[in-house]
Order: structure tokens, then sequence, then C-alpha cells
């Protein structure tokens, strides 16, 4: 049974374990009180806020650096069983925080629709990756997942109801949507949809080097190329890129054949964003007792070739080869109109390279792991040297010096608003 104390209620034993970890596996946060995410939470949310108790809200826990964990007030928003989908119209559709992907995107297809763009894990929550930006194959065309939300409901941390979007209470709409939760909840929102195609045709072509990889990048940017999505990777000594097009485009991918010619077509897929998923799932469960010290890092493209060779150079060192197990790279272009949210992985419109560091170590082994943590740090140092950005769910040691650097006058007015407005125990261990 649980009691109700103040603005939450005591956590059972078994949801505080279940809730104590997140995806990286790392640290370890027992959450004394647990809200479970529906509308009207405002006041228990400017209660917390009040009491200067710790809130930190929880999709369904895909950080890696124990972003989403607290030990004091935790709002566990993922509960697809309970969350709603609803059309407004021929596009857009209204949907809970505390949705899955997976029943979003299910949802869609009945009614002939699809999201422009869709992570190839879809177990996540809606709120959770728009608090970060969300990057899929389709990034290459259609930008962020953040780039698709005409409106959200935010609560404050004083527990203020605003709705957000380009015109109205701009500041905070740009400040919530790939901001990791620094200016509230986002409780709801409303999604731009696409016609959904069936079809999914893919190609893969094999790489000597990420050079050249990087060469191909390049060509399937271009304005007149018919390619519609893109993913690469480094694994097992193998360097290639997967890509291809949906539904009456599939046929134009012929060209490729002529000027590429080592490509080799992979078949034509029925909703891929499903089949994706599969593969990633078999993937990871290869790794049942292994931390998960993964990160993405993000570069206009104009930087993605020296952070390339700086790659390769640091995956020739054998201790470093033995924990990052793949290298995943995709390709993000957002159009010259887009919001520029102030925290997001891209700073602004136009093509990104995001590659995808994943280290997955023993839990066993703690001499490894803080060689990968190590790595890591090294890693960060180059990209921001570099203009990059990293991708705040993952394993990311920034200092404040580093978030003034990479976010320049944004980090500053938010800090001084998370100030100002005694915000600072909420999601406060978003970049600890």
């Amino acid at each position: 049974m649980s009691s109700k104390i103040g603005a939450t209620k005591l956590a059972r034993t078994a949801d505080a374990r279940e809730l104590a970890s997140d995806f990286g596996g790392i640290f370890s946060k027992t959450p004394r009180r647990i809200l479970t995410a529906r509308a009207g939470l405002e006041k228990k949310i400017g209660e917390a806020t009040r009491r200067q108790q710790e809130l930190s809200v929880r999709g369904a826990g895909h950080s890696c650096m124990g972003q989403s964990l607290s030990r004091d007030v935790l709002l566990a928003s993922y509960r697809p069983e309970a969350a709603r989908v609803r059309q407004l119209d021929d596009r857009r559709f209204e949907v809970d925080s505390w949705a899955s992907w997976d029943q979003v995107e299910r949802a869609l297809n009945r009614a002939d629709r699809t999201f422009p763009v869709l992570t190839d894990y879809l177990a996540l929550s809606v709120g959770g990756t728009l608090s970060v930006g969300g990057i899929g194959l389709n990034s290459l065309r259609a930008g962020l997942q953040i780039d698709h939300v005409e409106s959200i409901e935010l609560v404050t941390p004083s527990g203020q109801r605003l709705t957000c979007d380009r015109d109205r209470n701009r500041d905070y709409f740009e400040l919530a949507l790939a901001g990791l939760g620094q200016v509230g909840w986002i409780e709801r929102v409303i999604l731009r949809t696409s016609r959904l195609e069936r079809y999914t045709s893919v190609s893969r072509r094999r790489h000597e080097s990420i050079s050249e990889m990087i060469d191909f990048i390049e060509f399937v940017t271009s304005a007149d190329c018919a390619v519609q999505h893109y993913s690469g990777f480094i694994l097992n000594d193998v360097i290639a890129s997967e890509f291809g097009a949906f539904g009456e485009h599939r046929n134009q991918l012929a060209e490729l054949s002529a000027i590429w010619p080592s490509t080799t077509q992979l078949g034509i897929f029925e909703d891929y964003p499903f089949v994706m998923e599969q593969r990633r799932r078999a993937w990871l469960a290869q790794y049942p007792d292994s931390v998960r010290l993964w990160t993405d890092y993000v570069f206009p493209i104009e930087q993605a070739r020296a952070f390339g060779a700086y790659m390769e150079e640091r995956l020739r060192d054998r201790e470093v080869s033995e924990f990052a197990k793949a290298i995943y790279v995709l390709v993000i272009s957002r159009q010259a109109a887009a919001v520029p949210f102030a925290l997001a992985p891209t700073s602004g419109s136009g093509t990104y390279v995001g590659f995808g560091w994943y280290n997955m170590v023993s839990r066993w082994d703690p001499l490894k792991i803080e060689t990968a943590r190590a790595c890591l740090k090294a890693v960060l140092g180059q990209c921001i040297a570099l203009g990059g950005r990293p991708y705040l769910y993952g394993f990311n040691e920034l200092d404040e010096q580093q978030r003034t650097l990479i976010y320049g006058e944004p980090w500053r007015r938010l800090s001084e608003l998370r100030s100002a407005s005694g915000w600072q125990g909420f999601n406060a261990h978003a970049f600890k």
C-alpha cells in the first residue's frame, strides 16, 4: 500500500527499485516518493518546488548518466497504457507525453499517417525524446523530432500551466523542447504528421574508411539525390552506410548502382521502423551484463570529416576498441525556418552529422568503466573544440565552462531563470 505524504506518495519498494536506475546502468538513486504522470499535476509539482524538494522527470529511463533519476521525488512519466493519441484534423494529432512512440506510430498508421522522424527504438516516451531533440533515419530530410511539434502544454516547476508554440510563450518553447526538462514538464503535445508510405527500400554500401563514408554522406545530402533515409555504422571492423527511399521514390534509387557500383540492395521492407527496432533489440541482447556509456556528438557537416579522422585514430587504440562496440552515424538536415531550440543537438538550420559512440563495459569491471569515462571526456573535449554539440541523453560529463561555451547566451539566460525562480531542484541532475 502507498500512503499519501504531502504532494506525493511514498514509493512502494518494488516501484522504487524499478525506477532506481536508467538505461546507462552506471548510477542508482532510489526515489523516496513517486508521482505518476497524468493530467492535473501542476499543484503537486509546484508544491514540491516550494518545499525545495528535488524532483526529476523520468520517461522510459533512456538516459545514460542518471539524468532521469532522483533520491527524493520522481515523476514517472511513462504510462502508454493510460495515454491518449487524439486526431485533431487530417495532419495534426494531440498526444500525452507519457505515451510511447510505438503506441503513437501504430495509432497514426491506422489513420494512414506517420510521424516524420522516429528513433530506431520505439519503446521511448514521447516527452522523453522531445526533451532531447529526437534523431532518426529520416532526419536526413526531415530534421529533428522537435521540428514537427506544433505546440506543447508545459507545466513549469512553479506549477504554472503554459501553452507554448512559435507565437505563444516562445522563449519557453525554445527552452523546453530539447531542454532536458529545465523549464518544466511537457504534459501534452500537438504533432504534425505525414502521409504513410508502407514500404521502404534499403541498400547498403561498405566503405574503406570513415572519410569515404563522409564522401557518400555529402552525396546523399545533395538536393537532387533521391535518398530519403540514412544511417551508417562502424561495427566489427565494417564501415557501412544503409540508405533508401519510400513509396514511389524507391525506383529512383537505381542511379546509385551506376554511381556507387559496390552498393547492395537489402530489400523492400513493410513497416520499416518496427523492423529496425527488432534489429536494435537483437543487437543489445548480446550485452546483457554491460553498462552503457553511450552518447552522440553532432557536427555541422563541414566539421564531420575532421571528427571522423579523430575517431579513426582513437579506435586504433586496442583498449578503446574493446569497449567501443559500435559507432552509429545519422544525418540531420534542418530547414532555414527551423526554430532555434536553445539546447538542441544542432545549433540551427543546416546539415549535420551525428556520431553515436556506444560503449559497452562489463558492470563487474570498474577499472574499465573508469577508462571508458576518461575516453569519453577526451572525445567530448574534441567535439567542443570542433564546434560540435553532445546529444544530452548521453554520458556527457560537462562542466559549467563547457556548457557556457557550447550554448552561450541561452544557457546564461536559462541559468538566471532557474536561479531567480527557485527551480534549482527541478531536474537538477540533467547535467550532473
